[in-house]
């Protein structure tokens, strides 16, 4: 396992090795403490919600004191030790604890811990403890700036409503109780041949929704993650995550783990079915997790694997224990989410999206960096957004109540009490998930379409898959102000077994001649299309599925102004740069303005607003009028009009 997670860590080269023997406690003072300090250079390893601590030297030390931080040496043998955050729980065995490290400071709810480097974490949950291992590398800073994909003022989408309809609570109890049983073992713990066992029973759930997965090795003592993907349509290269751990204690004997951590493993499986039959602008990964009582092993091992990859991931849902109900504090239980500065909005539209769909669920989102005990951990620390759903926050950040029956053979599903509650924070995760990455039945590839570029159409449908030998077709009907009778377009299967197809429609300026092939389009237009699927995954019949598209009508220059030539060098003629275009065609005639049909192409696609007109001079007092078209990425544009207001089409330029 070490060696895997080393040849990770030289593939990051973002961020050097700290090569220090100081930890050093800096007192918070802003929300965006972690993002200045990382900025300015300084080797944050880890943020609670009321210090940051570094790794470093004496010049480290100095330079945090000069940038105005209260700042503290905790220990001065960071080389030759690791640090590991441990959560304190009414019912923790303290004496254990003792044993197993030093104590070198204490806030909130957990004690820091060192211990030798690469020490093993085996035993040490068994205390009935929360344990996150400090990190030896700084945090890395965002790679993407925070983008909601749902504005405040947005209907709720019907999409979404009927995945949120559709998670079951009978496919849940199944999930559950297959987990929690697994036979013949009725243990999960990650170096069992039972966590094998329920990392296959996973794989085979994904198989029978349709959904490629796989299996990430990461070690040859503990069973391997499972990552189902269900790819996107339009932009695939961004990934979304919906991840729960998979393992669970006690380390032998009978370990049901039914909160700890089934529910959320089942979290991941009912999402996954939920979602496989709808199509996405974006990827989804639907990730269980083994090792993370070990130390957050396989989250960590996925995490870096992706960095070194490239993965564009743009958010992390993490659920662990978020199948008990509660012990009633507060009233009325919810369900409490984690966040940091990176993941502020994730976390507050994961509550927003709950409510709006209205899943049974009340969620409270707040900010609590402290929580580095579970697997959105590894996220954070490479600068991904990544959220953490609990039912109780076990005391970090002020969150109180806790699971009276955490890592003990009690676990179960009956201990877990009222199922709804569960439930209601899966209906909460299918809205979250797919509000990411963007359902649709039919959509236009751009968000805007070009006059004069072929419109781009992508359709997400499973059921006219019928011949798994061979793409298949549909059709789509596309229509517009100035050519309201519909166009069809054939649409081709992007592959054997795929559920996306696409084709385009060319757009014109020109007249409307209905089944020409072509949608005729006027300034200020806007593009529609229709798709009637046969059968919905919901089971309805015949459903029509509309969307619409803005129209760019091009880049948008006007007539060069006629210019008189006189003798001597050639006539530099220049014009303002036209917004849209990536490059110019010129065309011209003799003055006077009449017959400007009669144009000829004197540049094409020029780079710069500017052209040297070599002809020479065509008489005393005359010269020559001059178009200028501006040509947009797609190789669309139009040209200037005349005197007369008159679009011209100058057909001797290509």
């Amino acid at each position: 396992m070490r060696r895997s997670l080393a040849a990770a860590a030289v593939v990051l080269l973002a961020v050097p090795a700290i090569a220090s023997d100081l930890l050093i406690r800096l007192e918070r003072r802003a929300g965006d403490d972690l993002a200045r300090l990382r900025a300015a250079g300084l080797p944050v390893v880890h943020e609670t919600l009321g210090a940051l601590f570094l790794e470093g030297d004496e010049a480290t030390l100095g330079a945090a004191r000069a940038a105005g931080f209260q700042a503290r040496v905790l220990d001065d043998r960071a080389g030759a030790s690791d640090y590991l955050q441990v959560g304190i729980r009414p019912d923790s065995d303290l004496e254990s604890l003792r044993r197993f490290g030093a104590e070198i400071w204490a806030e909130e709810n957990w004690r820091l811990l060192r211990v030798p480097r690469g020490a093993p974490l085996e035993r040490l949950p068994e205390a009935r403890v929360f344990v996150g291992r400090l990190p030896h590398r700084p945090f890395e800073l965002p790679a993407n700036a925070p983008v909601r994909s749902r504005a405040g003022n947005d209907a709720p989408n019907p999409l979404i409503q009927k995945m949120v309809a559709a998670v079951a609570s009978a496919d849940v109890d199944a999930y559950w109780t297959d987990l929690v049983t697994n036979p013949p073992t009725n243990s999960r713990y990650s170096s069992s041949a039972g966590a094998t066992n329920a990392a296959n029973y996973v794989a085979s759930k994904f198989a029978a929704m349709g959904m490629p997965s796989q299996f990430q090795t990461y070690s040859a003592s503990n069973a391997p993650n499972v990552v189902g993907t269900h790819g996107g349509g339009v932009t695939p290269g961004r990934v979304y995550l919906v991840i729960g751990h998979l393992d669970d204690l006690p380390y032998w004997g009978v370990a049901p783990g039914a909160d700890d951590n089934a529910s959320g493993s089942v979290t991941v499986i009912e999402s996954a079915k939920v979602m496989s039959c709808w199509g996405f602008k974006s990827t989804v990964k639907f990730v269980t997790v083994t090792g993370e009582e070990l130390g957050l092993l396989g989250s960590e091992a996925y995490a870096a694997d992706a960095a070194a990859r490239g993965e564009d991931i743009r958010g992390v849902l993490n659920f662990d224990m978020n199948g008990w109900a509660g012990d009633g504090v507060p009233a009325g239980e919810n369900l409490d989410v984690n966040y940091n500065a990176t993941s502020q909005w994730l976390g507050e539209l994961f509550a927003q999206c709950a409510q709006e769909y209205a899943t049974g669920v009340v969620v409270d989102a707040f900010s609590c960096p402290s929580l580095n005990a579970s697997d959105h951990y590894p996220f954070w620390q490479r600068g991904w957004p990544a959220i953490c759903g609990i039912t109780d926050n076990e005391g970090y950040c002020g969150h109180t109540g806790y699971y009276p029956y955490y890592h003990t053979r009690s676990d179960t599903i009956p201990n877990c009490g009222n199922r709804s509650f569960f439930y209601g924070t899966i209906r909460a995760t299918v809205a979250t998930a797919a509000t990411l990455a963007e359902p649709f039945k039919v959509t236009f590839r751009d968000t805007s379409v070009d006059v004069g570029a072929p419109a781009w159409l992508v359709v997400a449908d499973r059921g006219p898959n019928t011949n798994p030998g061979s793409a298949q077709t549909l059709t789509v009907e596309v229509w517009s102000a100035a050519e309201p009778g519909p166009e069809t377009v054939t649409l081709t299967e992007d592959g054997v077994n795929s559920m996306f197809f696409r084709g385009s429609i060319a757009t014109t300026a020109e007249p409307a001649v209905h089944g020409d092939g072509k949608v005729s389009l006027r300034e200020g237009d806007v593009l529609q299309a229709r798709y009637i699927d046969a059968s919905d995954c919901d089971g309805a019949s015949n459903v029509a599925y509309t969307v619409s598209s803005s129209v760019v009508w091009g880049a948008k220059p006007a007539e060069v102004a006629p210019v008189a030539l006189l003798a001597g060098p050639p006539t530099r003629l220049t014009w303002p740069p036209v917004p849209g275009a990536v490059r110019y065609d010129v065309a011209s005639g003799a003055l006077p303005t009449t017959g400007l049909h009669d144009a000829s192409c004197g540049a094409n696609d020029l780079l710069a607003e500017a052209w040297d007109d070599a002809r020479p001079d065509p008489g005393a007092g005359a010269g020559y009028w001059y178009l200028v078209r501006g040509e947009n990425a797609f190789g669309s544009g139009t040209w200037g009009s005349g005197s007369d207001a008159a679009p011209r089409t100058i057909a001797a330029c290509p």
